[in-house]
């Protein structure tokens, strides 16, 4: 074996645990029961720790975690011969982030948030589901996600609005 070979076969394996990590959301992909509702409560925990923030920050930490989410989500899937592995819990992460931008991080508006995003998440309202059945790799699996997040943040304001 060439001297190049050896030293890309660390670097193969510290990007193919990187992209496991941060597609399973620090390995909660791996909890043994409903690892996709187990995410999305992960996901709470990252939005009470980022409730100070504008509206807008939340937006650039969707962002940057989708782009970051979809590369990793395609690696693991790669890695595990998966077309949507279980495991990778990142999407349910950015689309419940999604979800409450601009709502009240309180116990109640957590909790709504939760329900509505797991429902369309499991109901993938179109264009979800197409993302979810027709789009290939990492940008498939965040999609349908996203989706379902705007449409439950969509949602939840419309519920805030009602609530005058």
């Amino acid at each position: 074996m060439t001297t190049e070979k050896k030293k890309l076969r660390p670097l193969q394996a510290l990007r193919n645990v990187s992209a496991i990590v941060i597609a399973s959301g620090g390995l909660a992909g791996y909890f043994p029961v409903a690892p996709g509702t187990f995410g999305s409560a992960v996901a709470l925990g990252l939005v009470w720790y980022l409730r100070n923030l504008p509206a807008i920050a939340l937006i650039f930490i969707s962002l940057a975690l989708l782009v970051i989410g979809a590369w990793a989500s395609g690696q693991m899937c790669q890695i595990l011969k998966r077309k949507d592995a279980s495991q990778v819990v990142m999407d349910e992460i950015v689309g419940m982030l999604i979800t409450m931008i601009g709502i009240p991080v309180t116990p109640y508006w957590m909790l709504i948030g939760f329900i509505v995003f797991r429902l369309l998440d499991i109901v993938k309202p179109s264009p979800a589901k197409y993302f979810d059945e027709k789009v290939a790799g990492g940008w498939g699996v965040m999609m349908d996600d996203v989706i379902a997040g705007i449409y439950g943040n969509i949602i939840l304001h419309l519920m805030l609005r009602a609530q005058i």
